[in-house]
């Protein structure tokens, strides 16, 4: 990629430096074409002898004398220098950044990890951690218009295709990127018949995105994600519906794991007993939080509210008549 050969064209021009051999622009220019297999203008060469001194602070000059380029005091890329938690730090965050690739934010953070790959190599503990990586990306198309957009707020225009139903355009003032299991979801106001109500979408149901000269509306009370998102499960947003209060009680198999893993936030442990675990959740009703509760089986009984342990007993009884039990 075009910022991993930046970084081997300084190294080459930093190599032939601490040789001690008298290399101009021409010679640098040759010796990296050489090693390269490509031809290198003079001035992207002029270009990396700057980003050496400027973002590398070395000690880089011409010397008129001798016509070439010295250091005037030590210096070598492979003493640019992290400690062993930066290291470590450094790795973590090249797979954390694969949840953003193919963005043009991405691109940009890549030549600055490409920075430090000087002094941690190639990434050698990158293995020793694995992030759920998507089995596809669809959608991530847009996710750099809606960060300008959010950034420098202005309004778009989406033409949005929910599942089962015929695309539809609207405007909408965008207020957050927000990603829930390796999906990514635009946050915003709608404007619609004076609606202020602010809603989720799924970037992988936008079919395009347009510029709108529309004036951009903020929510009337303020946007507080943590506030907005307090009793949502997953990225589901309620509007004029007070959350549940379940109470759910999981079987001795899974109580430590749900003790060890909450399933919100807003978890709140009533009892515990050698076999049992019954909590508490603030929550609103959503898709999310269904799968949740039935990915558990017959390891979680729901307990209160009546109205959603009624909903958990039709799944059931619907299971068994296609399983014809």
């Amino acid at each position: 990629m075009h910022s991993k050969n930046a970084y081997l064209r300084l190294r080459i021009i930093d190599n032939c430096i601490n040789r001690r051999i008298k290399f101009n622009v021409y010679d640098l220019q040759r010796a990296i074409m050489e090693e390269l297999g490509k031809k290198i203008s003079i001035s992207q060469i002029n270009k990396d002898i700057n980003t050496l001194h400027y973002e590398f602070s070395a000690p880089i000059k011409f010397d008129k004398n001798e016509k070439c380029y010295i250091y005037t005091s030590p210096f070598n890329l492979n003493n640019f220098s992290l400690t062993e938690d930066e290291k470590k730090a450094f790795n973590i965050s090249l797979n954390i950044l694969n949840l953003f690739k193919n963005t043009d934010y991405a691109d940009a953070y890549e030549g600055i990890l490409n920075k430090l790959s000087i002094e941690t190599g190639k990434y050698s503990e990158m293995n020793a951690i694995q992030l759920e990586q998507p089995t596809a990306s669809y959608g991530m198309e847009w996710f750099d218009l809606i960060y300008k957009a959010i950034i420098e707020r202005s309004v778009l225009r989406i033409q949005y295709e929910a599942y089962g139903e015929e695309a539809i355009d609207f405007e909408i003032s965008p207020y957050l990127l927000k990603e829930y299991r390796n999906r990514w979801y635009l946050v915003g106001l709608k404007h619609e018949h004076n609606n202020e109500l602010v809603y989720s979408y799924g970037l992988d149901r936008i079919k395009n995105i347009t510029q709108s000269a529309e004036n951009y509306l903020d929510f009337a009370d303020g946007f507080d994600p943590a506030a907005f998102f307090e009793n949502s499960f997953g990225n589901t947003i309620r509007h004029n519906q007070n959350p549940l209060n379940l109470i759910l009680k999981f079987n001795r198999l899974n109580k430590f794991y749900i003790i060890s893993n909450p399933l919100h936030h807003s978890q709140e442990i009533i009892k515990q007993t050698n076999n049992s675990l019954t909590i508490k959740l603030k929550v609103y009703e959503s898709h999310e939080l269904n799968m949740a509760i039935l990915s558990y089986g017959a390891g979680v009984e729901v307990l209160e509210p009546p109205v959603y342990k009624g909903y958990i007993k039709k799944v059931i009884f619907d299971m068994k008549k296609l399983y014809k039990i």
